[in-house]
């Protein structure tokens, strides 16, 4: 009878080893796979940031070119302008009072 009873607790402590074993490889593949996850997710944090600065880049980038090229036309213009005012100062004279009224208009609004 001892020996059933030796040979029923071993039996029940084998079976508790594998259990304990099988949780302690659970915990472990669980903690593997959580520890996978969050390198995914620092990896589509880092490429985010990484889009979002070039987007803000490029868009900085793009703003100066409109920017330049306004400056550009804004020159030709002042150049042209200048041009015409030079040749006839009756029209530099024109030029002035109508400059002079929108101005005005402006600010009075």
């Amino acid at each position: 009878m001892a020996s059933v009873i030796a040979s029923a607790r071993q039996s029940t402590s084998s079976v508790f080893d594998v259990v304990t074993r099988s949780a302690e490889a659970t915990s472990q593949l669980l903690t593997t796979g959580i520890l996978g996850i969050d390198m995914l997710t620092a990896k589509a944090r880092l490429m985010h940031d990484r889009v979002t600065i070039n987007a803000k880049a490029q868009a900085a980038g793009i703003k100066q070119e409109e920017i330049m090229r306004a400056a550009d036309q804004h020159a030709d213009f002042l150049a042209e302008i200048q041009r015409k005012n030079y040749s006839d100062p009756s029209r530099q004279q024109i030029f002035e009072a109508a400059l002079t009224e929108i101005q005005s208009a402006f600010d009075a609004a």
